[in-house]
């Protein structure tokens, strides 16, 4: 991939992103179309490196270990003392993290990469967060909705809701776009 030119070729039109609000519920185009918004305003920023497909991969791989970091108190079976629940806004803040780089590596049009049920259809197949965390670290082999099914999992293992995660996703987004994406960070 090029420096300076847009990842995705196919954006209708262009948005500040300070004028869009928070989505309330996973929307694979949605999310997928401000998520190539901010790769854009990210590849006119001069770095050390490019971004590749194996940058994408390694950033997301290295997100979701910090997200499983955050939640190790829910798995962790050899450690008996000091153990704190997981942290919330950490968890949810982590997981932002992770759900950027996946859509930045998520082929728009490979459509069947979707999957054939909804995210909440996955959420009530998967068991628990330990689950959850083994389903996101499966990238190539499982659809975009159980991801997001997997998410809702975490989420709510933590106590929060979908329009909970997506509105911290949303200030995360914000934070990207007007901080992250011009200054040397």
């Amino acid at each position: 991939m090029q420096k300076g030119k847009p990842m995705e070729e196919n954006i209708k039109k262009s948005e500040n992103f300070e004028d869009l609000e928070p989505l309330k519920k996973f929307d694979l185009d949605e999310l997928h179309r401000r998520q190539a918004l901010l790769d854009a305003k990210f590849m006119q920023k001069e770095t050390a490196n490019e971004k590749t497909e194996d940058g994408l991969v390694d950033a997301y791989i290295c997100e979701l270990g910090e997200l499983l970091q955050e939640l190790k108190p829910n798995w962790n079976w050899w450690k008996t003392k000091n153990l704190t629940p997981p942290g919330k806004g950490r968890v949810l803040e982590e997981m932002s993290d992770v759900l950027h780089f996946y859509l930045s590596w998520y082929k728009k049009e490979d459509f069947w990469k979707q999957g054939s049920l909804s995210p909440y259809d996955y959420q009530n197949m998967i068991k628990d967060d330990k689950q959850a965390g083994v389903i996101l670290a499966q990238l190539w082999s499982q659809p975009a909705n159980k991801m997001f099914g997997a998410m809702l999992v975490i989420a709510e293992c933590v106590g929060a809701d979908e329009k909970e995660f997506l509105e911290v996703h949303h200030k995360k987004s914000l934070k990207n776009w007007t901080v992250r994406s011009t200054e040397n960070y």
